[in-house]
C-alpha cells in the first residue's frame, strides 16, 4: 500500500464522521463511493443508490476484484438513459455528485437527470450553485496543494457565495 492510499484511509475514516456524508458502499482500500449531494427526488435518489451497491458487490463477487468507478458511473448512465427512451416509465429527477476512490485515485462524478455524467474536478450542484462553481474554477489551481483544513475552507467560501446577500454563514445556515 503506498502513501496516498494510507493517507486516503486517513482522511476517509474522518469523512465517515462527518453529519453531512454518507458512505454507501466501501469494498476495501481501493474502493470507496459516497454520494454526498442529491437534488432532486429522494425516492429515485435511493433507486440509484441501491443500483450502485448491487453492482459493486456483484462485480466483486462474480471478477474478486472491486469494480471500476468509471464502469459503475457508466453502468448507472446507462440505466439512467433507458427509462428516457421507453413510454412506461418516467426518467429519474434526480442529480448526484458521487464521490469515489479506486485504484485510479480519486474521481468526482457529476449525474444529471438527463442521464449525462461528468468527471470533475470541483463540482457544486443545485439550486443557486452556479456561484459556487464559479468559486472553485477561480481557485482551482490552489485546490491541488491544499491539505484537508484548506480544502475544508474553500468549500465553505463556495458555500457562503451560494447564500442570499442577507445571510451570513453560522452553524445554522451549514
Amino acid at each position: 500500500m503506498n502513501t496516498w492510499e494510507s493517507q486516503f484511509q486517513v482522511n476517509s475514516f474522518r469523512l465517515k464522521n462527518l453529519d453531512n456524508l454518507s458512505p454507501i458502499f466501501q469494498s476495501s482500500v481501493h474502493l470507496y463511493l459516497y454520494v454526498s449531494c442529491i437534488t432532486g427526488l429522494t425516492a429515485d435518489a435511493r433507486r440509484l443508490v441501491r443500483f450502485m451497491r448491487t453492482e459493486c458487490l456483484n462485480y466483486r463477487f462474480a471478477h474478486d476484484v472491486p469494480l471500476p468507478l468509471s464502469r459503475l458511473m457508466t453502468m448507472m448512465g446507462n440505466k439512467m438513459q433507458m427509462s428516457t427512451q421507453g413510454y412506461d416509465r418516467r426518467p429519474y429527477g434526480v442529480g448526484l455528485l458521487v464521490i469515489g476512490y479506486d485504484t485510479l485515485g480519486p474521481h468526482l462524478y457529476q449525474t444529471c437527470p438527463s442521464a449525462n455524467y461528468y468527471d470533475c474536478k470541483g463540482m457544486a450542484i443545485g439550486a443557486r450553485s452556479q456561484a459556487a462553481r464559479t468559486y472553485l474554477e477561480k481557485h482551482l489551481d490552489q485546490l491541488y496543494d491544499s491539505d484537508i483544513n484548506q480544502l475544508v475552507t474553500h468549500a465553505l467560501f463556495a458555500l457562503r457565495d451560494t447564500l442570499p446577500a442577507e445571510m451570513e454563514l453560522t452553524n445554522k445556515v451549514t
